[in-house]
C-alpha cells in the first residue's frame, strides 16, 4: 500500500531512515492534520451533501465550513437542473440564464430564481480545496514539517514566552506572527494562510 495523505506522500520527505510504513503514514497523517487544524481549512475536497431552503432569489447560499469546489447535482423541489443551467462559487450556487421547465422550478417567464421553501434545495458536491489548488508553500511547509518530525535538530522548536521567541523578535516583526506548529521556518510559510483564530499547537 502506499504511503500517502491528502497534499504529501513518502516521496516527499527524504529523511526517513528506517521508519516502518505505519510510521511514516502516522507522521503525514499527524501533519497534515496540525496544519489544517491550526489553518482552520482543509486541503482536499471533502464531499457535501445538503438540503438548504429556498430563498425567492437566483441564488443560494449553502453555508458550508470551506469553499466550494464542484457541484456536482443540483436538484429544486427533488427536480434535477442541468448542469448547464446553473454556476457556482466558492460561497454560492446560482442561476446562468433564464429558463422555464414543465416543472415549474422556475415560476416567472423573465426571473430565474430558488422557490420559497423549506429545504427544498439539494446541493451534492464536494468542499474544501482541489488537489491542483494547493498553495506550494502550504504543501512546503508540510514537508518541512514531516522532515522535523524525523529529526528535530533540521529545525529549532519556539514556543512563545520563551527566549527564542525573545530572540526571534530581536530579529524579525511579531507583533502580527501567528503561532502554528512550535517551528519557526514552518509558520514562516504559513502566516498568510490563516482563517481561524489558531490553538496552541502540540509538537
Amino acid at each position: 500500500m502506499p504511503v500517502e495523505g491528502n497534499v504529501i506522500v513518502e516521496s516527499d520527505i527524504t529523511n526517513w531512515g528506517a521508519a516502518t510504513d505505519a510510521t511514516k503514514q502516522r507522521i503525514i497523517d499527524e501533519t497534515e492534520s496540525l496544519i489544517q487544524r491550526q489553518l482552520g481549512d482543509i486541503y482536499y475536497p471533502r464531499a457535501f451533501d445538503v438540503y438548504i431552503n429556498g430563498n425567492g432569489h437566483h441564488e443560494v447560499f449553502p453555508q458550508l465550513d470551506y469553499s466550494i469546489v464542484t457541484v456536482t447535482e443540483l436538484k429544486v423541489h427533488g427536480v434535477v437542473i442541468d448542469t448547464d443551467d446553473y454556476g457556482f462559487n466558492d460561497y454560492k450556487v446560482y442561476f446562468e440564464s433564464q429558463f422555464q421547465d414543465e416543472e415549474e422550478v422556475i415560476l416567472s417567464s423573465d426571473i430565474r430564481y430558488f422557490p420559497t421553501g423549506r429545504r427544498n434545495i439539494q446541493i451534492t458536491g464536494t468542499e474544501g480545496t482541489a488537489v491542483a489548488d494547493v498553495p506550494q508553500a502550504i504543501k512546503e511547509a508540510m514537508i518541512m514539517y514531516a522532515s522535523w518530525k524525523n529529526d528535530s535538530t533540521l529545525y529549532e522548536r519556539y514556543l512563545p514566552g520563551t527566549k527564542r521567541i525573545d530572540q526571534l523578535e530581536n530579529r524579525f516583526d511579531m507583533k502580527h506572527f501567528k503561532y502554528l506548529t512550535g517551528v519557526f521556518e514552518v509558520d514562516q510559510l504559513l502566516q498568510g494562510f490563516v482563517r481561524r483564530t489558531p490553538g496552541l499547537a502540540a509538537v
